[in-house]
């Protein structure tokens, strides 16, 4: 009853013609060659990132590296001052 309603089945349903394997050929070719330039670009961004990424770093640590100098520079400054010597200050400008 089946064959009757749908006919025989084909042997090779998924086999393609020379033809079709052909374009098929052709169409990957012409994907690959257009999509390969932006691939390229796409691998490259990682790298580009983490170039980003370490110079943020290097940038964060030289900041870090000044607030160090700097609060050592204040420290020094506060040490060097005499309590005495500001209050005689503040006496001979009133």
């Amino acid at each position: 009853m089946f064959t009757k309603i749908f006919g025989k089945p084909k042997q090779n349903t998924n086999a393609l013609s020379t033809t079709d394997k052909l374009n098929e050929r052709r169409r990957r070719m012409y994907f690959r060659r257009r999509l390969q330039p932006r691939l390229k670009r796409r691998r490259n961004l990682p790298e580009q990132r983490w170039l980003i990424l370490l110079e943020g770093a290097k940038a964060t640590t030289e900041t870090v590296d000044a607030l160090r100098t700097g609060a050592a520079a204040m420290k020094a400054m506060q040490k060097a001052t005499n309590i005495d010597d500001v209050d005689k200050t503040k006496d001979e400008i009133n």
